[in-house]
């Protein structure tokens, strides 16, 4: 016989960095960054686990790229990547010959996790590429939403 606020006993808070209206204004989506699990069962969702996406997946690993652009770690293969412009250049050409191939070859029967994985490496490369020269992901999502016309499925 109460309202709840979140976070009151458990301490794990919301701090609400957008809301948005639907179209017709019958709705409201809130996005928030919770500190700590947003479920009382302790989980991160209340709505089960999410399925991964390639957004998300992205994200993850251009803060990697980008740490170690700041901070190049020994050892690291992104740092060399990022600091040899010409090498990750001729990386994401094989990359693509790679995934093209394993693509050509699915036709007659070959192995689809090589496509996906020669895939991954084409967009990881590209993505280092990209942050090698000073390309954000932001501007990339930019020029993608840029060609997607409504209503044009090309």
């Amino acid at each position: 016989s109460e309202l709840w606020k979140k976070g009151s006993t458990s301490g794990n808070t919301m701090a609400v960095a957008e809301m948005r209206r639907d179209c017709d204004g019958d709705a409201i989506l809130v996005c928030a960054r919770p500190a700590g699990p947003a479920c009382h069962t302790g989980q991160d969702t209340c709505f089960g686990q999410a399925t991964p996406t390639l957004g998300a997946a992205v994200d993850e690993l251009t803060a990697i790229i980008e740490a170690r652009k700041a901070d190049a770690p020994p050892g690291s293969y992104t740092a060399r990547l990022l600091a040899d412009q010409d090498l990750a250049a001729r990386k994401v050409l094989e990359e693509a010959g790679e995934a093209a191939f394993a693509a050509k070859d699915m036709q007659h029967g070959g192995d689809r996790q090589r496509l996906v994985e020669e895939a991954v490496d084409e967009i990881y490369h590209l993505l280092v590429l990209s942050a090698g020269g000073d390309v954000s992901p932001s501007e990339l999502a930019a020029e993608i939403r840029s060609r997607m016309l409504p209503g044009d499925d090309s």
